[in-house]
């Protein structure tokens, strides 16, 4: 996979998350293409969560848009802290899976 493949993959879940094509637009222009895929799999990964799910995809897009353009957006923080979530809770999952055994 390279980066390419990476800013089409996001680009086809533009639809499924209610993402316009001016917003990926606006995006790209503010962002980089790759920014703006960064958001999209961020956005997606924050609407298939059990708790606080995002319930306005496309909304959430923009708003990380907006917030890139005036200075506020921090995408390494994001993805930094979407890996540490992810592996707490996979450690969290093979304690419990350990206690049972």
């Amino acid at each position: 996979m390279n980066a390419n493949d990476f800013v089409e993959a996001a680009y086809r879940l533009n639809r499924t998350l209610g993402i316009s094509q001016s917003s990926w637009g606006h995006a790209c222009m503010t962002l980089s293409r790759i920014g703006a895929a960064v958001c999209v799999i961020l956005t997606d990964q924050a609407n298939l969560r059990e708790e606080n799910r995002v319930m306005k995809p496309g909304a959430y897009f923009n708003a990380m848009v907006n917030r890139a353009k005036s200075g506020e957006l921090k995408l390494h923080k994001s993805v930094m802290g979407k890996l540490r979530r992810d592996n707490d809770n996979e450690l969290a999952e093979n304690s419990q899976t350990r206690g049972r055994a």
